[in-house]
C-alpha cells in the first residue's frame, strides 16, 4: 500500500534537522519513514530545495485519455461486424493504428461492453 505524502509536513521536518532542532531518527519516526529515506531527503532538499518534495510528475499533461463514446461504438462495431472471426488480439494488431489507441485501452473497452 503506497502512503500519500505531506508534502509541507516533509518539507518542515527537513528544515527542522538542518537547523538542528531535531535527529534524523526522530524525523523517521515522525514522518514514518527509515533513516535512509531521511538521509536521501535532506540530500535532495539541498539540492531542490522546497520543490524536493513535490512529484515530477505534478506537472506535467496525463497520458490517460478517455477514448470520446463515439469511438469506443465505432472501435465495437468495427469488431463485431467486419472483424468477428478475428481474435481481439489479432483485431487490435489490424486495426489498432487506425483508431490511434493502444492495445490496454482496447482491451480494457472490449472487458467494460463484454465482448466477446
Amino acid at each position: 500500500m503506497t502512503k500519500l505524502i505531506n508534502k509541507d509536513l516533509y518539507y518542515e521536518t527537513i528544515k527542522r534537522i538542518i537547523c538542528n532542532e531535531i535527529t534524523q531518527k526522530e524525523a523517521a519516526l515522525k514522518l514514518e519513514i527509515t533513516d535512509r529515506q531521511i538521509r536521501r531527503l535532506i540530500t535532495k532538499y539541498k539540492k531542490e530545495g522546497e520543490n524536493a518534495f513535490i512529484h515530477k510528475n505534478a506537472s506535467k499533461p496525463s497520458h490517460n485519455k478517455k477514448i470520446s463514446n463515439d469511438v469506443a461504438n465505432e472501435i465495437v462495431n468495427d469488431y463485431l461486424n467486419n472483424y468477428s472471426d478475428y481474435g481481439f488480439t489479432h483485431f487490435y494488431e489490424e486495426q489498432g493504428y487506425k483508431y490511434g489507441i493502444y492495445f490496454p485501452t482496447m482491451f480494457h473497452l472490449k472487458m467494460e461492453l463484454n465482448v466477446t
